[in-house]
């Protein structure tokens, strides 16, 4: 019986515990959301502003017609960067700015992550009781609240599921993409804090787990037995990603998308071919591009040499 009685004390205070910690990091993201949102805002101006730099650069400034001007442009270009150093250049900022954003949307994925949890938490276990003692600034109704609003955020979270490290890499013909998704980012995290963000505001801190108590005296051993199965089952759906995926597709039936991607696979694969070849053969053009632009180099050279005799 005290096997039994501290085992079950155990599963359902970390259960407890664990739902705490999810609503401390959801609050403290909430709490900071304006000051998150403006440094978003920031780094997407600044691309944006990098993209409009890199639109005013003309990659072909050193061509012109007729020998003199060639000439002339040469020995310009022998005191001006060129082009391709100028992007190279905004290249690395982009990616500068990109580092900070990349912080911002690992901030965010840890907010996601507690939503996420928190939806898939179960209600009962926070309904009133005489077993679990909450501590006392936390209300079974708060709870219930976060866990609620949790599940309705969620279809919202679908806009999220992408690798961003994988997505937002510094290259300066995609930064258009770039700030197109990060805006979208920022607008569907602006939705959930604006319409959902009272049910985060809690008096809550994680030191408030030490007040968690469970009193299972009127509880038999085989009742005991079941709630501690039954609460070890709660935490292993929670932390099941793919229990969790099935929650974001609350208005679209999960069945219909994979259905809807199933039929759509040949032609996803028949274009992630052409695309491939098409790939090849703008690797073959760029190299060929590389040796022609060597040879118009050396040509330009022998202009500038005195002729010989």
């Amino acid at each position: 019986m005290p096997g039994e009685r501290w085992k079950l004390q155990r599963a359902l205070c970390q259960y407890v515990t664990d739902t705490l910690t999810y609503m401390t990091t959801v609050k403290v993201f909430y709490d900071q959301f304006f000051e998150w949102k403006n440094s978003r805002d920031i780094e997407n101006e600044n691309m944006m502003h990098i993209k409009k730099r890199a639109d005013e650069i003309d990659p072909t400034f050193t061509k012109s017609e007729g020998k003199w001007a060639k000439v002339r442009n040469h020995v310009k270009s022998s005191f001006q960067m060129n082009p391709e150093s100028k992007l190279a250049e905004l290249e690395k900022e982009l990616d500068e700015v990109l580092k900070d954003t990349l912080e911002g949307l690992e901030e965010l994925n840890t907010f996601v992550e507690a939503v996420e949890k928190l939806a898939v938490t179960s209600l009962n276990v926070f309904t009133e009781n005489l077993i679990l003692h909450l501590p006392e600034k936390i209300r079974f109704d708060d709870v219930q609240a976060v866990i609620i609003t949790a599940r309705q955020i969620c279809p919202l979270l679908l806009e999220f599921k992408r690798d961003a490290k994988s997505f937002f890499l510094p290259k300066l013909h995609n930064v258009e993409v770039l700030t197109h998704q990060l805006k979208r980012y920022i607008d569907t995290t602006d939705t959930i804090c604006q319409s959902h963000g009272k049910s985060f505001n809690i008096d809550i801190c994680l030191d408030m787990s030490e007040d968690i108590a469970v009193n299972p005296d009127d509880l038999s051993e085989n009742d005991m037995e079941d709630m501690i199965n039954h609460i070890k089952q709660l935490d292993k759906i929670r932390m099941d990603e793919h229990f969790q995926m099935e929650f974001l597709f609350q208005k679209v039936s999960s069945d219909d998308f994979i259905n809807r991607v199933d039929g759509q696979l040949p032609k996803i694969q028949q274009f992630l071919d052409e695309l491939e070849e098409c790939a090849v053969k703008l690797d073959s053009m760029n190299k060929g591009a590389k040796i022609s632009s060597r040879h118009t180099r050396l040509s330009e050279y022998h202009l500038l040499l005195p002729a010989s005799g």
